[in-house]
């Protein structure tokens, strides 16, 4: 049997995430639509992932086989240095500065960005942030470095 690995391999991600987020959502209230409790979100999220992993796997065999692609470990690094940037930065440094350190980390990726590129989108990813999540949604995120 001829089988798609890349669809293979995406699908049984995709289902095994799916499969995760519904049981470790399981144990919350999901509320309904017009009042939604804890629960909802992972459960709704959980269900999507799910389905699609199913029919990546379903569609696996039934497409021509292409090789799985080499891992892209610098891109891999990157940007899971990034994310544990911005969990280790964000008490201490607030969330604008941890904004801009986390996309220069993210930005080790792919170098192929000017170094004026990835200032300016730090610099607007950081405003937004601070504008969307603190200020409009009333996150309790601390917006700047705690002196």
């Amino acid at each position: 049997m001829r089988i798609d690995w890349q669809d293979g391999a995406a699908g049984l991600m995709f289902a095994a995430l799916g499969g995760v987020a519904l049981w470790l959502g399981g144990d919350y209230a999901a509320g309904t639509t017009m009042r939604m409790g804890a629960g909802y979100f992972p459960r709704v999220l959980g269900t999507l992932l799910l389905v699609l992993g199913l029919a990546l796997l379903v569609r696996a065999p039934l497409r021509a086989p292409r090789p799985l692609p080499p891992v892209a470990w610098r891109a891999l690094l990157a940007l899971g240095a990034a994310g544990m940037l911005f969990a280790l930065l964000l008490a201490q440094a607030g969330l604008a500065l941890t904004a801009v350190v986390m996309v220069v980390a993210a930005r080790c990726a792919r170098p192929a960005l000017a170094a004026h590129e990835t200032l300016s989108l730090a610099l607007v990813l950081a405003a937004l942030a601070v504008l969307v999540f603190p200020l409009a949604l009333g996150l309790p995120l601390p917006r700047w470095p705690a002196f």
